[in-house]
């Protein structure tokens, strides 16, 4: 049985679209990452809007 794996194992690595499969899975997980971070960043919640005070006005005694 092992040797049966290592003989499938060989052949896929002596097929010559070995390289090009493995290239156009990882541009379909790349696809995939992409449009995952597009639709996060469209559909996420806007923060809450939080109010700041006025900046303090220093005023100096000192002429």
């Amino acid at each position: 049985m092992a040797m049966a794996a290592s003989s499938m194992i060989q052949i896929a690595m002596d097929d010559p679209y070995y390289d090009l499969i493995l290239a156009m899975l990882a541009l379909a997980v790349t696809a995939v990452m992409l449009v995952a971070g597009e639709l996060y960043l469209v559909t996420r919640p806007e923060p809450p809007e939080t109010l700041t005070p006025p900046a303090s006005i220093v005023t100096s005694s000192i002429r």
